[in-house]
């Protein structure tokens, strides 16, 4: 009888040795395929930021450069030649003008682009 009793003893923890490393194969596999899918989802995140990125600093691109030389290349010419009759500070003031509403159009459309997703909120289903 105590024979028997041992020849079972193996097979029941071979069993339950197998049916554990069953299930910490598994886990691993699954922990993969999250890496897996955290990497794509960050890559994907990454991407489009990087393209609303692209917009807000085109925008203070041309805000800065167009405000600093657009205003003096233009404005002298539209003085001499169209506004002779205006003050040179109302010229200033006239072409600064659209050329911020010109880079603050280009920053709103990059600034919408970015609130249209967030990188940290979970995955809804």
């Amino acid at each position: 009888m105590a024979t028997a009793v041992q020849a079972k003893a193996p097979s029941h923890r071979l069993g339950v040795i197998s049916l554990a490393a069953g299930i910490v194969s598994d886990a691993h596999e699954l922990i993969k395929k999250h890496t897996r899918l955290f990497r794509k989802e960050v890559t994907e995140d990454f991407g489009k930021t990087k393209r609303a990125a692209f917009h807000l600093v085109s925008g203070m691109g041309l805000f800065g450069l167009g405000g600093a030389i657009l205003c003096f290349l233009v404005l002298h010419l539209l003085h001499l030649v169209l506004w002779s009759h205006q003050l040179l500070w109302q010229c200033f003031t006239i072409v600064g003008g659209v050329v911020l509403l010109a880079g603050g159009i280009l920053m709103f459309i990059g600034k919408k682009m970015l609130d249209s997703f967030s990188p940290l909120d979970p995955i809804s289903p």
